[in-house]
């Protein structure tokens, strides 16, 4: 897609098969849909495939926008992604974190995928279920859609920075370079409940623990497709106890 945006342009009219699709690259083409014209892109097209997995269009991700969809995301705010039920969950969230820095202290290298799939699976069905996650078969992913600064497949967060100053682009839905969740009516409404769980696992990791990587020079950031966009390969680390973990 990037290839295609420098040769054709930030707005281009893809064909799937039958499926025409537009695809936008630019934070300028990016308003102009999330923003300008966001009542017309406020609903999921409806895939034979997509109506198996979510009844019909009934859940909150694909759900047509209406008063369906209204009364979904308002039932998930109020009971579990609003500011005061975050702050609620906060014990979950330290003892998931704490169990999964302890499991961390020994030397062998671990397969970092798999360990923050099944932190955030545990923490999300505690929450959800009131138990951990029995199946943890999950991904993490990541999909750029705009790149400020250069390549994107250059590791430099500090590129948000250089665009307009320190801590003038955040990820709130009005910067359109950054969207990880999205913008304008659709917008995830999860964003406080994931932000504290990243936020409090980042700082634990990077705090207890310098990681290094085992016997790779350079790692392989070859992508494979799915729903959205990962790593191929995973992401194997050695743990180095910088700061020993209260417990252990």
């Amino acid at each position: 897609m990037r290839d295609l945006a420098r040769r054709h342009g930030p707005v281009m009219l893809l064909r799937m098969g039958e499926l025409p699709t537009v695809v936008v690259s630019s934070r300028e083409a990016a308003r102009e849909v999330m923003k300008v014209h966001d009542a017309a892109f406020s609903s999921r097209p409806l895939s034979p495939t997509v109506g198996a997995i979510s009844n019909g269009g009934r859940d909150i991700i694909f759900a047509p926008y209406g008063e369906h969809w209204r009364q979904l995301r308002k039932v998930a705010i109020t009971e579990l992604l609003s500011a005061r039920r975050v702050l609620s969950f906060r014990r979950v969230r330290e003892e998931e974190v704490a169990a999964a820095a302890a499991a961390s202290t020994s030397s062998a290298a671990v397969e970092m995928r798999a360990r923050l799939s099944a932190l955030v699976s545990d923490a999300s069905a505690r929450v959800l279920l009131g138990d951990r996650c029995k199946d943890r078969d999950m991904r993490l992913s990541t999909s750029v859609r705009c790149w400020p600064g250069g390549d994107p497949e250059e590791f430099r967060p500090e590129r948000f920075e250089e665009t307009g100053g320190a801590g003038e682009v955040d990820f709130k839905g009005t910067d359109f370079e950054l969207l990880p969740f999205g913008a304008g009516r659709r917008m995830c409404p999860g964003m406080m409940f994931v932000v504290a769980n990243v936020e409090l696992v980042l700082a634990s990791l990077l705090f207890h623990f310098d990681w290094e990587v085992p016997g790779v020079a350079k790692l392989d950031m070859t992508e494979t497709l799915g729903v959205t966009v990962r790593r191929k390969a995973g992401l194997l680390l050695r743990p180095i106890v910088r700061v020993p973990v209260p417990g252990v």
